[in-house]
This record gives C-alpha cells, sequence and structure tokens, in this order.
C-alpha cells in the first residue's frame, strides 16, 4: 500500500509514508496523521492455486513462510497469503541478493521439494538423507552488487505452512549465516541515490479551507502571532513559520495539536531551578555570565550565573495546548494560511 500511494522512491532506503486523518468511524475532527516506516527491502511473492481460480501477488519480508507469518502478524492480506498456502498451488518468491562480497554461494533448504533459480538457471532440490531438500546457487557479484535469486514449490491441501532456511557464505567469510531482511532487495529498485521526484499535492487537510480566515485566525483569535513570526510579520519567542509552505499539512497540524511530541530543538523549554529554590521555565541564553530566560512575551528573566543550582530540558512545549479545541472549521483555515501560498493580491 505504501509503495502504491507515495512518491516514486529514489533509491533502497527507509521511507516514511503519512497518513492523514485516521480516526474512528464517524469520529470528528481532522483526525491524527499517522507515520508508517517501511523500506526497500523484500521478496516478491506470486502464488496460484492448482486450478488456476485463485492468485496472491505482494511483497514479503523473507523467504522462509514462518518467518513471513510471524513479522506480518496482524496484515489481513498476507494472511490469506497465509491461508492460500494452505492449499494447492504454487509459490514462487524472488528477491535481488546482495552480499559485500565478490561471490557468494546461497543454500536453500526444505521439507518440501522445490526449484531454485538465479537468473536464467534453476535446478531441482536434492533430497538428503536426512529428509530435507537443499539447493546452492552459486553468485557472481563482481561489478553486479547483486543477482536475482528465487524458489518455487508447490503447496498442498491442508498441509502445514512450508519451512524454507536460507544461508550463505561468501568468498569473504566461509561462516555460514542466516539470510537477514536487509539482504532481500526489492527486485528492480535503484541501488544508488537518484534525483528526487517531488510532485505538489495538495493537501486533503487544506481542502475548503479559507486563507483569508486563517490569517485572522492566526493573528486575531488563534494569538499565534503573538509568539510567532510568518512572512515578515508576528512575534519572535517561537519558530519562524514562513517555512511551512514547504511542510506537509498533516506534519504541522501535527505540530498544532500536539506541541509537546516533537519540540524545535532550537526552541526547547528549560528548567531552572535557583539556588534560592526558585523554579523558572522558558527559552534560555546565555551572555558572559548572566542566564536570560524567555518566560513568554515581554517576560524575561535574568539570573547572575551562580545562582542558577540546575537547568534541565522539559518534555513540555512553551506552546500551550488546547489547538484541537478550535474546532474542524478554524482549523482548516489555519492550516491552508500556513501551508498554502496566499492568493494573488493578499
Amino acid at each position: 500500500l505504501a509503495v502504491k500511494l507515495a512518491e516514486p522512491m529514489p533509491w533502497r532506503g527507509w521511507y516514511a509514508l503519512a497518513v492523514p486523518g485516521v480516526k474512528g468511524a464517524g469520529g470528528p475532527g481532522l483526525g491524527t496523521m499517522v507515520d508508517v516506516d517501511f523500506q526497500m527491502a523484500g521478496v516478491e511473492a506470486t502464488w496460484a492455486s492448482a486450478d488456476g481460480k485463485e492468485t496472491w501477488e505482494g511483497w514479503v519480508p523473507h523467504f522462509d513462510p514462518r518467518v513471513i507469518q510471524t513479522l506480518t502478524a496482524g496484515s489481513s492480506e498476507h494472511e490469506r497469503l497465509m491461508n492460500n498456502l494452505r492449499k494447492a498451488g504454487r509459490l514462487t518468491l524472488r528477491s535481488e541478493l546482495g552480499f559485500a562480497a565478490d561471490s557468494a554461494s546461497v543454500t536453500f533448504a526444505s521439507d518440501e521439494a522445490f526449484r531454485a533459480f538465479t537468473g536464467p538457471f534453476s535446478a531441482i532440490a536434492a533430497k538428503q538423507d536426512d529428509g530435507e531438500f537443499r539447493s546452492t546457487v552459486k553468485l557472481d557479484l563482481r561489478g553486479a552488487p547483486a543477482a536475482v535469486t528465487g524458489v518455487s514449490l508447490a503447496t498442498k491441501d491442508g498441509a502445514e505452512l512450508p519451512h524454507l532456511e536460507v544461508v550463505h557464505i561468501t568468498n569473504a567469510s566461509a561462516t555460514p549465516r542466516p539470510l537477514t531482511l536487509d539482504g532481500c532487495r526489492g527486485v528492480g529498485f535503484a541501488r544508488d541515490r537518484q534525483p528526487v521526484i517531488t510532485t505538489a499535492t495538495p493537501s486533503p487537510l487544506t481542502q475548503g479551507g479559507d486563507w483569508n480566515a486563517g490569517k485572522v485566525l492566526f493573528f486575531g483569535d488563534a494569538k499565534c502571532a503573538t509568539c510567532h513570526t510568518i512572512r515578515g510579520e508576528g512575534g519572535a519567542v517561537g519558530p519562524n513559520l514562513s517555512h511551512l509552505m514547504n511542510v506537509n499539512a498533516e506534519s504541522v497540524l501535527e505540530d498544532i495539536v500536539a506541541p509537546s511530541a516533537r519540540i524545535n530543538p532550537d526552541h526547547v523549554n528549560y528548567i531552572i531551578q535557583t539556588k534560592s529554590g526558585d523554579t523558572i521555565a522558558g527559552l534560555v541564553r546565555q551572555e558572559g555570565d548572566k542566564v536570560i530566560v524567555s518566560e513568554g512575551v515581554d517576560k524575561v528573566t535574568t539570573l547572575a550565573r551562580d545562582e542558577v543550582k540546575e537547568i534541565r530540558p522539559s518534555r513540555i512545549s512553551l506552546m500551550p495546548e488546547g489547538y484541537k479545541d478550535l474546532g474542524e472549521k478554524k482549523l482548516r483555515d489555519l492550516l491552508t494560511f500556513l501551508t498554502v501560498e496566499a492568493p494573488k493580491g493578499k
């Protein structure tokens, strides 16, 4: 789902997909943004029933169906795959296997017969004395950091999930090692950094928002301008918000309704304990032997350094809670003003 909905992935690495508006069915408000993280690694899986009437295609994290079941617990789509693997059919798994070496040998072992392949070459796994089927494929990685490798095995009606162990050795180490999740690379994905392609897609959180009403709110009842500057206007206690047109509205909403969840490192609220027993909270800067605490708008306290007993960061943001109470309409207007370019003439 993440790969289908997100922008093109320029290289193999970790990504996060922001899913906005997550809330209970019929729930009020704009909902909550949830970040789903994923990486461009895994195994391409296809299954087809013996009669050709059912199919499954998708991504799984590993070759071993038992490992897949454990790591995808709770996924209804992968649960459907697990159910299919207990029916008569055929499962094919393929991935780009890459190792920091010039060559590698990858051994697949299963309690069921299977065929292993790499590139155009394939071989039927040989049954061993212990009853297991094993097949080893050799990879020449000189000039190519990865090779498409996989297996194809039959599934049976009413059978347990097949077990498929994968171990490898390389010219750099003769010790057999289990295949790691990161060793399974998505087939066809870029191995090196590529130019990032961006697309300007309006956020659903700003659809129907009134830019002018949001401006009035920012400089009026919401009192945002008391602490924040935007487009050259406002206060300087909190972060400058002029860059928010380059930030997705989902992240901005999260910062508004849950200000303590992600605190700007340049605007950390500190708690100062004085030797006389007083406690002060605010933004801190030091000038020579003075500690200057900005407790709020037009409220600055200056202490001598030797008056201070302790300074520690607070987990609570200086920005007050309660903006969720503005309601959906006002939040939508405010987000539109903060993240959308001003209409012409404004």
